[in-house]
């Protein structure tokens, strides 16, 4: 008797027998048809124990299983011809027959691809990826049972077909095994007497003549199964730059999207980190390479679902189309005509006024599809309505849905799956955002929209409070809630979620009395007792064992919203609610124009933003409630602080979330008023937060904390000068990304505008002590080979005189890939410092200290290095720059000598920097393109012997290439400009002498080097001068 495994456990061992059993099966099986049911069936058939409990692990094994085997084979191995039959053994006789038993290497193959046809049509209901793979074609599986006409016994197709009909003839038979043979007798006579396929035909179909070196091969469209045609999500459409692929084909072209930006993490291949189209796509800033497989599937839909995509898109043109008015017609609106468009054809039977739309309790008639779509369509073309008819109109056929959206119920489609995340929270949010933008701009209606919205939160509170007393009984906390109620609360969960997007954006809507007020009630409905009866009925959604109806259906939801980074549960409320509480904080101390443009913390850390007049007796109240209301928050995350470290990483992301909502929304009340909310108390908190690596790793809570002390600094220069020692430190021992050590350099240089220059002349030093460590391993043989007298502006002293006056800051790291990750930061802090004081001598003493450091630690951090000067190189003195384009000519020819890649990129890109930020208006255009051009005329010439070791004519041309980029970005893009160079005559000259020089290296249309760089040198000869003076053209 066989046993059954625990629930999503599978050892590792087991994992590892499981894949080689995949793999065995894939590799003989037809890809074209091959589905996850199938390979499921054959993986159970070769164990002795129930694989259900496992089903949904095994899923996920098979397709990433799938999507490693399809991608290291171009097209799939044709199977081998039965060319002699396969080796058997007597089997134990059955009912007086002896069986015969195939010894086969591919049993599981086998077994996997004789499911019947019919079967593998039918879609299996209690797995999503079937619906998706299982749609093996019929036609192949008949050609399989066909025989060869007779007469053509000396053909290898026909001896095929009939050795595979011997072999199918030897299957093991069973109690009905003569009416079996009979069927297959009869099957046969039917093949023979169509004789409908000719030789050449059949011959087509056997693959014996690829193996004996015939060179033909007959290719495979890969139409079905896996390699179904899917149509993508938007945001995946314009990654890939398409908008149908298989999933096949799209792993394949997200791998090379990858590889070619090489965003894969370093010390953890499997990790991909997410620029900002894969953001798109995957809702999060890194994501696991098996991970991103099942949030792939959620961006993919069959294209069954294409015509309903043209169809809501249609009502939502006609819905904007019937918003505008009309004139000169008593007829009725075309507002009223659509929304009699979701008319069931029965309006008496299911409630449904005159008017195509239900009243009354509407939520217990499930709405249909249709309907749905229309609703929506409607909502979207609600802030386009001009007249105050149409808006009435509009706003009294919408307003029955909101009251009772949180207990909507839903006629099953699989179209449902299209609303994303869930069609509850997408109707409640285009219900309650199309009624608040109706009473925004119909001030006679703001009445009638306010007390809709006040009855839905009504109802919600209501359903919170039923919900919140099934969780217990007598008193006590009960284990477990009836899937019914479990179902209700996962409703009203997605509904408010919908209703709380919505309000953020339309939190103008209501007074600062009114605001507060909607706060309060909010928090009512999110009582200790609600949160914990949600938390039960997530349990028992994901605990139960019913795959089917409703309960399939909310696992799904569940897995969506936890694959968007929003895992459903009381975090999640909390994270909507104190995002609804910051907006309202934020607009006492800004305007909503400024919060449409930017962030709150932006526009405080903005030069252009001035304090407001003192709030008013009404913004009094708001504020001390709002204060309250964030010491409660935080004494909150506090409290649970032990157990949001044993939850996951997403719900400790929502936390974090919660967690920055709370610090900006007391920021705004100490900005508007620093004698309610207490100054000191905040920066204790911040404090508190910044000394946590496991919360400061966290990139948005660190970016709301580091500009939040920055905006604190505002207030006292004793804070200032406090945070202005503290943000050093961080950045170089907090472990930070580059994101956020980009904010900190620029909270950083902030803080440092508040004080004096010295302050900034510290900062600077302090960081560059940092990078004065022991030539590295990976160094240049020759830490400073630039230092001489030549670039005065590269002594020690620096532009101010006088020695380094920096704090040494500790920095002890033994890996060395760590290291080059931290000394990066803060050369990326001293270049944002300098770059946000706009100060020439700033930028003059960045650009020493870091040169300075060149070749001290290893060539990452050299390369960073040149990277980021280029940035203070755009705009810095003359004299500066000079010294940087000296630099990369030292070190492109030192690289091209030592055969040094790394150093060559480094060079190259620092380079194409200058020439896409250096304008023609600016001093430093003509100072770079005079020196490009002369570092190409003097390549090869004997001037150059004293700064090389050997006059190479090959090295010449090497050299030569590493300025044709460059050179020909520069003048590509400022060739519209006007602006006329000092001596352009001097000018054409060195044009000419430079296009000499290139000839001269080798570089013609039909030379290897000329091929190579065709597209530079096209550029650079369409924006040069003419050779030869047009008066000279003709002789």
């Amino acid at each position: 008797m066989g046993f059954r495994l625990p629930q999503n456990a599978v050892p590792p061992e087991q994992e590892a027998s499981y894949s080689a059993m995949i793999d065995s099966i894939l590799a003989t099986s037809d890809l074209n048809t091959i589905s996850a049911k199938k390979i499921r069936k054959g993986l159970q058939a070769a164990v002795d124990y129930d694989l259900t409990p496992q089903k949904d692990v095994i899923t996920q094994l098979i397709m990433s299983r799938f999507d490693r085997f399809n991608s290291g084979k171009t097209k799939p191995a044709p199977p081998s011809p039965p060319a002699t039959a396969p080796a058997t053994e007597p089997a134990p006789a059955t009912n007086g027959t002896t069986h015969r038993r195939e010894k086969s290497t591919s049993q599981l193959s086998s077994q996997a691809s004789q499911v019947s046809p019919a079967k593998c049509a039918k879609v299996e209901e209690d797995s999503e990826l079937s619906d998706l793979v299982d749609s093996p074609p019929l036609k192949k599986k008949k050609k399989k049972r066909k025989t060869a006409p007779k007469g053509e016994d000396n053909d290898d197709a026909a001896f095929a077909a009939r050795l595979q009909a011997e072999e199918n003839s030897r299957a093991r038979p069973t109690r009905g095994g003569a009416t079996r043979k009979r069927a297959l007798v009869k099957k046969e006579k039917k093949a023979t007497t169509r004789k409908k396929k000719s030789s050449n035909e059949i011959r087509a179909d056997d693959d014996s003549d690829v193996e004996s070196g015939s060179g033909e091969e007959k290719k495979v469209e890969r139409k079905g199964g896996f390699h179904k045609p899917m149509t993508l999500s938007e945001p995946l459409s314009q990654l890939l730059g398409e908008t149908s692929l298989s999933r096949p084909q799209t792993v394949k072209k997200i791998w090379e999207y990858v590889k070619a930006r090489d965003l894969q993490d370093p010390s953890d291949k499997r990790q991909i980190r997410c620029d900002e189209a894969l953001r798109a796509v995957f809702k999060q800033d890194r994501v696991h390479m098996f991970t991103m497989n099942k949030i792939l599937a959620l961006n993919i839909y069959a294209q069954d679902d294409a015509s309903h995509g043209i169809r809501r898109n249609a009502l939502e043109r006609l819905a904007a189309l019937s918003a505008k008015p009309q004139t000169g017609t008593s007829s009725p609106s075309d507002l009223d005509r659509l929304c009699r468009l979701h008319s069931p054809p029965n309006n008496s039977a299911s409630g449904i006024a005159s008017n195509g739309l239900r009243h009354g309790s509407i939520s217990k008639t499930p709405m249909g599809l249709r309907e749905l779509e229309t609703l929506l369509a409607l909502c979207r073309a609600a802030p386009s309505v001009d007249t105050v008819d149409n808006a009435h109109l509009l706003l009294h056929q919408l307003s029955p849905y909101l009251t009772e959206a949180h207990t909507q119920a839903l006629s099953p489609s699989p179209f449902l799956r299209d609303f994303h995340p869930s069609p509850w929270e997408t109707l409640t949010c285009g219900l309650t955002s199309a009624i608040l933008s109706l009473g925004l701009n119909h001030p006679t209606l703001r009445d009638q929209a306010a007390s809709v919205v006040a009855e839905y939160i009504q109802g919600c509170a209501n359903g919170a409070k039923t919900l919140a007393r099934a969780g217990y009984r007598n008193g006590e906390q009960r284990d477990e809630i009836s899937v019914g109620q479990s179902v209700e609360a996962m409703v009203l969960v997605v509904s408010l979620l919908g209703f709380l997007d919505a309000v953020i954006k339309y939190a103008r809507f209501w007074t600062v009395h009114e605001r507060l007020k909607t706060i309060q009630e909010i928090r009512r409905i999110l009582s200790e007792d609600f949160m914990v009866s949600l938390e039960g009925s997530l349990s028992t959604i994901r605990n139960s064992h019913n795959s089917k109806g409703v309960l399939k259906e909310w696992k799904r939801y569940s897995k969506s919203y936890a694959a968007d980074g929003r895992p459903l549960g009381a975090m999640l409320l909390r994270q909507g609610y104190m995002q609804f509480v910051t907006v309202v904080a934020s607009l006492l101390v800004v305007g909503q124009e400024t919060l449409q443009k930017q962030s709150i913390l932006g526009a405080l850390l903005s030069d252009q933003y001035t304090t407001r007049p003192r709030a008013d007796v009404a913004d009094y109240t708001t504020l001390e409630s709002l204060t309250d209301l964030v010491a409660d928050e935080i004494s909150f995350l506090e409290a649970d602080s032990d157990y949001l470290q044993l939850s996951s990483a997403w719900q400790q992301q929502l936390a974090f979330t919660v967690k920055g909502c709370t610090l900006t929304t007391f920021l705004c009340c100490s900005v508007a008023n620093h004698d309610i909310a207490d100054t000191e108390t905040l920066m204790s908190w911040l404090e508190t937060t910044i000394t946590d690596p496991v919360q400061m790793a966290d990139e948005n809570l660190a970016q709301v904390v580091l500009r939040c002390m920055a905006v604190l600094a505002k207030s006292s220069s004793a804070l200032a000068s406090n945070i202005s020692r503290s943000l050093p430190r961080f950045i170089v021992q907090g472990g930070l990304n580059s994101r956020t050590a980009a904010v900190a350099a620029e909270c950083l240089a902030f803080v440092l505008k508040l004080l004096s220059q010295d302050a900034i002349i510290t900062t600077l030093y302090s960081l560059g002590n940092v990078l004065s460590a022991s030539t590295g391993v990976d160094g240049l043989s020759n830490p400073l080979p630039f230092h001489d007298s030549s670039m005065s502006t590269h002594q020690s002293t620096g532009p101010y005189g006088g020695p380094s006056t920096g704090s040494a800051i500790s920095l002890a790291l033994s890996d060395s890939e760590e290291t080059s990750v931290v000394y990066g930061i803060v050369v990326q802090a001293i270049v944002g410092i300098a770059s946000s004081c706009k100060d020439d001598k700033i930028t003059a003493l960045a650009i020493s200290i870091l040169i300075q450091k060149f070749g001290r630690v290893n060539l990452s951090v050299d390369a960073k290095i040149l990277a980021e000067t280029a940035i203070l190189g755009v705009h810095c003195g003359p004299s500066e720059l000079r010294s940087l384009l000296k630099l990369y000519s030292y070190l492109s020819h030192n690289a091209l000598i030592q055969h040094n890649s790394l150093m060559l990129a480094a060079v190259l890109n620092a380079r194409n920097y200058l020439s896409r930020g250096i304008k023609k208006g600016s001093p430093l255009y003509e100072i770079y393109l005079v020196h490009l051009l002369d570092a190409v005329i003097r390549k090869g010439d004997a001037r150059e012997t004293e700064n090389s070791h050997v006059a190479d004519v090959d090295l010449a041309a090497k050299e030569i290439t590493q300025l044709l980029e460059p050179l020909a970005i520069l003048v590509s893009l400022n060739a519209s400009s006007t602006v006329e160079l000092q001596d352009s005559q001097a000018m054409l000259s060195m044009q000419r002498d430079a296009w000499f020089n290139i000839v001269v290296h080798g570089f013609s249309p039909m030379s290897p080097l000329g091929k190579k760089h065709l597209t530079e040198l096209k550029i650079l000869a369409q924006y040069s001068h003419p050779l030869v003076a047009e008066e000279r053209a003709d002789q």
